[in-house]
């Protein structure tokens, strides 16, 4: 992770995964509250080369894109786990329904879905991370980020 200093220098810094997806679903808890949230946090993953706001802020979006995109009730797991060097971290909304039904969920103006996940994408891609869509047998989402670990920076 990378933290400008009063110099206007990038220092390294790593950011808990754990901290950052507590965090997030911490903010926003009245968006989340219509849905089941699981998390599973595989144990001793190391921190990620990202500031702590952009992390938290990165799992919002997402977050965000889960609860837009799926109806009220329905259950968003968050997984992180090592994967090589990085950290993967996975958001699912469950949705089991027709992609018709999902598409008129998404009750945010314009393409607002696509806003939210480029703004997370431009953050990751920043940090040196990846991310993608992977659509789910049976009905759902899952946003994928990999982020590298700052374990050896």
């Amino acid at each position: 992770m990378f933290v400008r200093s009063l110099e206007g220098m990038l220092l390294a810094v790593g950011t808990p995964v754990e901290d950052a997806i507590e965090d997030a679903i911490a903010d926003l808890r009245l968006e989340l509250a219509g849905h089941k949230i699981s998390v599973v946090i595989q144990p001793g993953l190391p921190p990620v080369e990202m500031e702590p706001d952009a992390a938290e802020g990165v799992l919002q979006l997402i977050l965000r894109h889960a609860v837009t995109s799926a109806p009220s009730g329905s259950e968003i797991g968050v997984a992180a786990s090592r994967w090589q060097d990085a950290v993967e971290i996975r958001v699912a909304d469950r949705f089991s329904g027709s992609r018709e039904a999902r598409s008129t969920r998404a009750d945010l103006p314009g393409d607002r879905v696509g806003q939210i996940l480029a703004a997370a994408k431009a953050t990751v891609l920043t940090h040196g991370g990846q991310i993608w869509v992977e659509d789910e047998r049976g009905g759902g989402t899952t946003v994928v980020v990999r982020l590298p670990s700052s374990e050896d920076a």
